[in-house]
C-alpha cells in the first residue's frame, strides 16, 4: 500500500523512505498497533470479495481499486 501511495503521489512523497520498525518498539509507542499483527498472525484474516460486491451494491456504493483511488484522493 505505501509502494502505491509513493508511486501516485510521487511529486509529494519522492523523498520517503519506509523501514520496519520492531514491535517491541512499537508497544511503547501504540499498544493497539503493536498487537495487530500478532492478533492477524493467529486469527488469520482474509475477505469474501464476492460478499463484498454483493454489499456494495444492496447500499449502492460504487467499489475502487486502491490506485484508482488515491489518485482521485489527490485531485479532491
Amino acid at each position: 500500500m505505501a509502494e502505491i501511495i509513493k508511486d501516485s503521489l510521487w511529486e509529494e512523497y519522492s523523498n520517503v523512505k519506509y523501514s520496519m520498525i520492531h514491535r517491541t518498539l512499537i508497544r511503547f509507542i501504540e499498544h493497539d498497533i503493536a498487537i495487530m499483527p500478532s492478533w492477524i498472525e493467529r486469527t488469520g484474516y482474509g475477505a469474501s470479495l464476492t460478499k463484498l460486491k454483493l454489499l456494495a451494491n444492496d447500499i449502492g456504493i460504487q467499489l475502487t481499486l486502491f490506485p484508482k483511488w488515491i489518485v482521485n484522493k489527490k485531485t479532491d
